[in-house]
């Protein structure tokens, strides 16, 4: 059964979270391949509290789903340069072989907001908007947030 219930908002700024999964996805009438990373905030006022990062793929490899396999868009793409910023030593040599294990080994500073507009660059009603993962910043060894 697909679930009835609208995505949750919380305040726009900067949270400390963990990783728990990503999936590959077509999206927008199956014609973009995206590539969505779940994570779930670990202290404060919204401990548990689940939030996205999709980020757009060159492909996908195989089924869409969890686990699924990719193509990075390209060397410069958003996916990639927020991979680098939290794992600095992690050498890539190919798109296709993004090692994604490495999102199980530490937390992460992200900065969230809440969806103003949808994909089609329409406002999206107070009522409507939901919480997303707006850029993840770094990796965080402690938890520096109150």
């Amino acid at each position: 059964m697909e679930d009835v219930y609208l995505r949750p908002k919380i305040p726009d700024g900067e949270y400390i979270v963990e990783f728990v999964r990503y999936y590959t996805a077509e999206m927008f009438r199956e014609k973009t391949p995206k590539v969505c990373m779940e994570f779930a905030i670990v202290q404060g006022e919204y401990e548990g509290f689940p939030l996205e990062r999709f980020y757009s793929a060159g492909r996908l490899i195989g089924s869409p789903g969890e686990d699924g396999g990719f193509k990075a868009k390209s060397q410069t793409c958003i996916m990639l340069l927020e991979y680098c910023a939290c794992f600095p030593n992690q050498e890539i040599s190919r798109l296709d072989r993004i090692p994604m294990s490495r999102w199980k080994e530490g937390r992460f500073s992200v900065f969230a907001r809440s969806t103003k507009l949808n994909h089609q660059r329409r406002a999206v009603p107070a009522q409507l908007q939901f919480s997303v993962i707006h850029k993840i910043v770094k990796r965080v060894e402690e938890c520096p947030l109150p």
